[in-house]
């Protein structure tokens, strides 16, 4: 099983005027963390609010950011044939924790998400998905993919534990290799008129962050 992306997002209660400001802001924050030119893109007042406006990224194409009008996004990306990123996988945690910290500065968070992709190498990546969670109706598929939630209740609101499992292929270091790709993305549901406390958002990263690594993730393929 190999790591191919890590993703913090932090949604807000609040409309930023200023994107290209605050990310600013949080790249000094970071210790300029984000050393390659920054693209901004200039977009209406009325155009949709998630659209990122400032896109961000470090020189060795490790770490990403994207920044809109009302959520900001922390990336880190590892390379599915060398495995070159799983390195930076502690120093994301620990920097997510400083992303999320800053951001409550000027703003009101009212959902976070973590989110992992993987990659399980394979030549018959459809059968074990069949295997694993469909019945005999569907047997010899060459194309399937699943989609599940799983809720629960904890930190005094609904946590959405959402898995995509599709057999696919991936390329990395010019070799395309053929298996499964197992998306997780832990997120809460937000409740209107509710904002996340600073303590608890940060536990509930912790909480989100253990659930897309390692054994949590083998155990789904």
């Amino acid at each position: 099983m190999k790591l191919l992306l890590l993703q913090t997002a932090v949604f807000f209660n609040n409309i930023v005027d200023r994107p290209d400001f605050e990310f600013q802001l949080l790249n000094q924050k970071l210790s300029n963390l984000f050393d390659a030119i920054p693209v901004t893109i200039p977009v209406p007042p009325n155009a949709p609010l998630e659209i990122p406006i400032v896109q961000a990224r470090t020189s060795n194409n490790r770490y990403g950011c994207n920044f809109s009008r009302n959520r900001a996004d922390f990336y880190l990306h590892v390379d599915p044939v060398t495995n070159e990123g799983m390195q930076y996988v502690s120093s994301f945690l620990t920097l997510s924790k400083q992303f999320i910290e800053h951001l409550y500065i000027k703003n009101t968070i009212n959902r976070l998400g973590v989110v992992s992709q993987h990659f399980f190498e394979s030549n018959n990546a459809a059968s074990l998905i069949q295997k694993k969670y469909c019945n005999s109706l569907i047997d010899g598929s060459t194309e399937l993919t699943i989609r599940y939630n799983k809720p629960k209740s904890m930190f005094s609101f609904i946590i959405n534990d959402i898995v995509e499992i599709s057999n696919n292929s991936v390329i990395g270091n010019n070799l395309v290799l053929s298996g499964a790709t197992i998306q997780r993305d832990i997120n809460n549901t937000p409740v209107m008129g509710f904002n996340i406390p600073k303590k608890e958002c940060l536990q509930l990263f912790d909480y989100c962050s253990n659930l897309v690594l390692g054994e949590e993730i083998r155990r789904l393929l």
